[in-house]
C-alpha cells in the first residue's frame, strides 16, 4: 500500500466511522468502500432553501424553471426585441449578402450589374426598401 491509498484509507476510517479493518487496502477499493458507506455525516443534503449567504431574490432565481419564471423574480420585464429600422426611426438591420466585384478590367456593364446585385441585396436584407 502506497501513501496515497494509506491517506485515503484514513479519509474513509474518518468519513465513516468504521475501523481501518474493514476498509480495502487498494485505492478502487476504497473509493468504492466511501461511495457505499458514506451517509454525509448525518446532514440533510443541501438545497438552495439550505444555501448560506444567498438572499431570498438569489435563492427564487435558482429555483426558476424558465427564463420568464427568472425574469419575473427579477422584475425584468418582457423580453426585449428589436424593432426593425424604418426611414424615420432607428432599428435593426441584418446584414446584407456580399457581393463580389473586382475593377480588373471592370465594363460599363459589370459595373451595372454589381450594382443590380447591391441594390438585390441590400433589399433582401431589409436595408433598403
Amino acid at each position: 500500500m502506497n501513501n496515497l491509498e494509506r491517506s485515503m484509507k484514513e479519509v474513509a476510517a474518518a468519513l465513516t466511522g468504521r475501523g481501518a479493518d474493514e476498509i480495502p487496502d487498494h485505492l478502487e477499493g476504497i473509493c468504492s468502500f466511501i461511495a457505499e458507506n458514506y451517509s454525509g455525516g448525518g446532514q440533510a443534503a443541501a438545497t438552495v432553501d439550505t444555501l448560506g449567504g444567498a438572499t431570498d431574490i438569489g435563492k427564487s432565481l435558482m429555483k426558476a424553471e424558465s427564463a420568464e419564471a427568472a425574469r419575473a423574480v427579477m422584475e425584468a420585464g418582457e423580453t426585449y426585441s428589436l424593432p426593425a429600422a424604418t426611414e424615420e426611426s432607428l432599428g435593426g438591420v441584418k446584414k446584407a449578402a456580399a457581393v463580389s466585384f473586382t475593377t480588373d478590367s471592370a465594363t460599363a456593364e459589370t459595373c451595372a450589374a454589381a450594382m443590380e446585385q447591391l441594390i438585390n441585396s441590400l433589399k433582401t436584407a431589409g436595408i433598403m426598401a
